[in-house]
């Protein structure tokens, strides 16, 4: 067993600052009644908030043991709510027993025994994951648990996660200890997806820099269909894209629509139902964009002279080192920024063949 009370704070990667200022608390025993994790998707809120509630809710010597239970949900003194997909909102019946619920049983509303001191540990912790759900449906629930959050028993403490600040209600906030969280490095990424996944590291590091930060989408990456699949066929094609002329636009946005269906991005990426065709299209097409991203962003590297170990697609530094000889910077910019206008095109609805159509339209002018 381990001697440090802090320990389960030690799995948390790549958050030294909420690790450092949560250590801090708990060695100064200055301890908040209800804190705020707020920061990107993916990027360790909840697993930080299930290690803090570990330390808080057992200080021994078992805290690794009680940590294990706490991930297992078998620790009677911690407990959790978030939404329920595919709603985003967090009911009051969740929080407090409410007999007039027809959805939530009384018995597994968080707070039904609040007002109880601890079962098997020295705390009570509630953690609320998407806080922001207090008050998509309105502000009842946040309402409901605004004088437990400001004033909670002193054997109880709350921990919110949310991915930004300003989707809460000011009230809540200003009775939160706020604590940031910032998007993970590639480099943490790839290690955490090379462990839980098994990926090779070069298909590690690819997934990680898809990721954009957030160790929980890079894991849902690695396990989408054809992911891995599509990228040896996107690269290939991007290398492509140069030689074609400007008049087969549209036969090149035919050929990226197809390689993207290669690319079965689950339902929970898409925030969709299975017959949402649509979305689901999108979500493809976003993914496949991102890869092309990948090979513009190697192409840059190699026109400026940079070392091949800087490359995200390493195993294709042949055919980036001969596109590299055949464009300026400037120009490989440009294609970045024709990219990134098409991606954010396709994320606010844009009609897929429309939106891929005028990308390569661009493309194949310079």
């Amino acid at each position: 067993m381990s001697t440090d009370f802090t320990s389960p704070l030690n799995t948390v990667s790549g958050q030294d600052f909420a690790v450092g200022v949560l250590k801090t608390a708990l060695s100064s025993k200055k301890i908040a009644g209800s804190y705020l994790f707020v920061g990107p998707s993916g990027v360790g809120k909840y697993s930080t908030a299930q290690a803090f509630a570990a330390c808080l809710a057992d200080p021994t010597q078992s805290v690794d043991l009680s940590y294990a239970r706490v991930k297992s949900g078998t620790f009677a003194d911690v407990r959790s709510v978030g939404p329920v997909p595919p709603r985003r909102n967090i009911a009051v019946a969740q929080l407090w027993p409410r007999t007039d619920s027809q959805e939530y049983r009384a018995e597994h509303s968080l707070l039904r025994d609040l007002h109880f001191e601890p079962l098997d540990g020295a705390k009570r912790v509630f953690i609320i994951s998407n806080a922001d759900g207090l008050s998509v449906a309105g502000s009842e629930s946040a309402n409901s648990i605004l004088k437990s959050l400001e004033e909670p028993p002193p054997y109880a403490h709350f921990i919110l996660t949310s991915s930004s600040a300003s989707a809460m209600l000011p009230t809540i906030i200003s009775r939160c200890h706020v604590i940031s969280f910032h998007r993970l490095s590639d480099e943490i990424v790839a290690k955490i997806v090379e462990e839980k996944s098994g990926l090779e590291p070069e298909k590690a590091r690819f997934i990680a820099n898809l990721s954009s930060g957030s160790a929980g989408r890079a894991l849902q990456l690695a396990t989408v269909p054809g992911l891995l699949d599509a990228r040896e066929k996107l690269l290939l094609f991007a290398y492509g894209i140069r030689s074609a002329p400007h008049s087969a636009f549209a036969r090149l946005a035919e050929d990226f629509r197809n390689l993207a269906k290669l690319i079965e991005i689950p339902d929970d990426e898409t925030n969709t139902t299975k017959d949402s065709k649509p979305s689901t299209t999108r979500s493809s097409t976003v993914a496949a964009l991102e890869i092309l991203q990948t090979f513009y962003r190697d192409l840059l590297a190699r026109t400026l002279h940079q070392p091949l170990q800087s490359l995200i697609n390493r195993d294709k530094a042949d055919i980036i080192s001969m596109a590299s000889e055949k464009c300026t910077p400037d120009q490989v910019v440009l294609a970045i920024r024709i990219l990134e206008s098409a991606k954010r095109l396709i994320l606010s609805n844009a009609n897929n063949q429309i939106g891929t159509e005028l990308l390569f339209m661009k493309l194949t002018r310079f």
